[in-house]
């Protein structure tokens, strides 16, 4: 495999090994009691204004620290490549980290097993696998994957495809009656238009391969039933601070329609 081709793999592998050897430092995880042993994950954010690392359920091991001393020299080094590599349809680029086997007295790892762009996820715990996110080890159904270099191949597709647009970044599903009723599918893939929403999911059904043979090709091809699809969005909010944002919930547009009223309810107002 070529060097370019495994370029932003080999610097988060460079952070994970880097981060190991903070831990093991400063929390000496072996001496965490057996019963409480444990594989804890790491949820890693990125996007082109912000970081976010969030370790899920440190409590299971009877510990619990910052994750800000996770940030090494090797963690901006794995930003930057990300940020210089990455087009801005990417957004957000997801990672889940396993510490696998965090508290062994003889050894423990982070293992990377899962990553995504536009707020997805793929690998062999997650959604469906492609081409990009693939196996460390060949012929293996679990462990580890790769593929952030060939995510930010099909991505850089997608920005060459796709017409640009200032609407803001919305989390879209899909509604259809394929089954006969209709529902919804929720995927949340972070995008801006329908056109952007189209392109990712074809890339993440299609492939890498088959998806830039056909967009050399000059022509879309939709997939079967895709004609009885249509679209939903959720809004965004706080992408300047969280790469993940947070939808909109149902109190907060209460809050905007009583902050309104509140303004109005002085004035001479006529219905």
């Amino acid at each position: 495999m070529r060097r370019e081709e495994t370029h932003l793999d080999g610097l988060l592998m460079a952070w994970c090994a880097a981060f190991k050897q903070v831990i093991d430092e400063t929390i000496a995880p072996g001496s965490i009691p057996e019963r409480n042993r444990r594989s804890p994950v790491l949820d890693v954010a990125v996007s082109d204004r912000a970081v976010r690392l969030v370790l899920t359920d440190p409590g299971s091991v009877g510990i619990s620290f910052d994750t800000e001393i996770l940030k090494v020299a090797e963690f901006d080094d794995f930003v930057a490549g990300l940020r210089a590599c990455m087009p801005s349809v990417a957004w957000p680029v997801r990672v889940r980290i396993e510490l696998e086997n965090f508290g062994g007295s003889n050894w423990w790892r982070p293992n990377p097993v899962a990553m995504g762009v536009a707020g997805k996820l793929f690998g062999t715990f997650s959604e469906r696998t492609n081409d990009m996110v693939t196996p460390i080890r060949e012929w293996s159904s679990f462990g580890g994957v790769r593929g952030l270099d060939r995510l930010a191949a099909g991505m850089s597709l997608i920005d060459i495809a796709c017409p640009p647009s200032n609407r803001p970044v919305g989390a879209w599903s899909t509604g259809s009656n394929i089954i006969g009723t209709e529902h919804l599918s929720v995927e949340d893939v972070y995008a801006r238009t329908e056109v952007e929403v189209v392109l990712k999911r074809s890339l993440f059904r299609r492939g890498l391969q088959s998806f830039r043979k056909m967009i050399e090709g000059g022509r879309f091809e939709p997939q079967r039933n895709d004609e009885r699809t249509w679209f939903v969005v959720a809004e965004l909010e706080g992408l300047d601070d969280d790469p993940i944002g947070s939808k909109r919930r149902f109190p907060g547009v209460v809050d905007d329609i009583n902050d309104r009223l509140s303004l109005v309810r002085n004035e001479d107002f006529e219905p």
